[in-house]
């Protein structure tokens, strides 16, 4: 059984406005994200599930 190929956005649709859009919401939702995270004071799990928020947000901006 083979690996399933990589999913990635051609250079067409890395231009087209929805994904454009998309990155835009992703990195402003980042950047709420770490100002959250380093303005309160959580618990482990709390911060746990902010760290996990942002590494999928920047997972889907690596498409």
């Amino acid at each position: 059984m083979n690996p399933p190929e990589r999913f990635e956005l051609s250079n067409q649709e890395r231009f087209d406005p929805l994904w454009v859009k998309l990155t835009g919401y992703f990195n402003d939702r980042i950047e709420e994200l770490r100002k959250a995270n380093d303005s309160i004071d959580a618990d482990e799990m709390k911060t746990l599930k902010i760290r996990t928020e942002i590494a999928v947000y920047k997972n889907l901006l690596k498409l």
